[in-house]
């Protein structure tokens, strides 16, 4: 990963824990530890070039509580294997873990659990107030965002993905991906924020039409 993009993540990782006056050598263990994380052989896509975009985007973007939405994409994929059907579970408890020995707020801390539970199936979750709705919407949009990229960078996307899931069998992976792309194409929208159907959703349904028909002509 090309140093100016670490550079970044360390800035804006360093400036979050400054604002939850957290001590600066703790922020330094704390940055190492899920840097460690995002660095595993293992991951080709959900890895330090994946927040680096999330975060990107995100300054385009208003959050009603940004510090509860940046947490929620630092630890969203902290814990990340391939098979393992408890990802968003595991990071959402050591996320909760590491927030509450820093001593966090425990109204921030249950905020960013249930947001990191909501990537799991995309959907948002039950809130309370409608700001709280729409930062959900928010973080799952930007999650998603990597579907409408221009074809390159999507071509190259689903390459990554499929290199993450080697040890899977071509015929079960590629029936597994077509459920995954009608999934989302018999959805009435991909995005749920205004501003990401405007920006992504032409272009997310000609990706994922595009590469649904590659699989069924395969």
């Amino acid at each position: 990963m090309e140093e100016f993009k670490i550079n970044y993540l360390r800035e804006a990782w360093e400036a979050l824990f400054a604002q939850l006056n957290v001590k600066e050598e703790i922020a330094i263990e704390l940055w190492q530890e899920l840097y460690g994380y995002y660095s595993e052989s293992h991951r080709a896509y959900h890895n330090l070039n994946h927040l680096y975009d999330l975060f990107l985007k995100l300054e385009k973007q208003e959050a009603h509580d940004p510090s509860a939405v940046s947490l929620a994409i630092w630890y969203h994929d902290i814990i990340y294997r391939p098979l393992n059907k408890k990802n968003e579970e595991e990071s959402a408890k050591l996320c909760d873990e590491k927030l509450s020995a820093i001593g966090t707020d425990q109204a921030l801390r249950q905020k960013v659990f249930k947001l990191i539970l909501s990537t799991k199936g995309h959907d948002t979750v039950q809130w309370s107030t409608n700001e709280e709705r729409t930062d959900n919407d928010l973080l799952l949009d930007l999650d998603l965002s990597i579907l409408g990229s221009p074809p390159e960078i999507y071509q190259q996307y689903t390459r990554q993905i499929r290199k993450e899931y080697q040890v899977v069998p071509g015929l079960l992976y590629r029936q597994g991906r077509k459920k995954v792309l009608r999934s989302f194409l018999n959805k009435a929208h991909i995005f749920k924020s205004p501003a990401f159907i405007t920006l992504y959703e032409q272009q997310a349904r000609e990706n994922l039409s595009r590469e649904l028909e590659e699989l069924i002509n395969a």
